[in-house]
């Protein structure tokens, strides 16, 4: 049988990041070499989107799991003192607005916190928000 996981084991980082004027529901994602949003949400925020002249695949975390990234865009997340622009690719994710990787944390000095459930950026504190045990995955 497999063991069941506590919800608060389950608790992904989450939380409202302001992109281009707009909160986006953002998966702060551990495993992930890039980042990304939604074309929906590329739509809604107004957000230039352009065609990419060489398509690179996103491969996920299981074999055969993977998708072509078409296009790409640049945009301004209001995250601490000073609004970030940065690169960013346009693929149809599932639950969340934007996922962002290690090389957007490791560039901006992110810290996430499992034990209080934060994300940290200089003296920036966002609170997770919380939703363990509304996902039965």
């Amino acid at each position: 049988m497999h063991p069941q996981a506590k919800s608060s084991e389950k608790q992904c980082l989450t939380i409202l990041i302001n992109v281009n004027g707009i909160d986006a529901w953002t998966l702060w994602d551990l495993g992930s070499t890039t980042m990304g949003i939604t074309p929906s949400f590329a739509h809604i925020a107004g957000i230039k989107v352009h065609d990419l002249m060489d398509l690179h695949m996103l491969q996920l975390g299981t074999v055969g799991s993977r998708l072509t990234i078409n296009f790409g865009a640049n945009i301004e997340i209001k995250m601490g003192d000073d609004p970030i622009k940065t690169y960013i690719n346009v693929a149809n994710f599932d639950c969340y607005n934007m996922i962002i990787g290690m090389p957007f944390m490791q560039a901006n000095n992110i810290v996430l916190d499992f034990v209080k459930n934060e994300v940290r950026m200089g003296n920036q504190v966002y609170k997770v928000a919380d939703i363990a045990g509304k996902s039965d995955s």
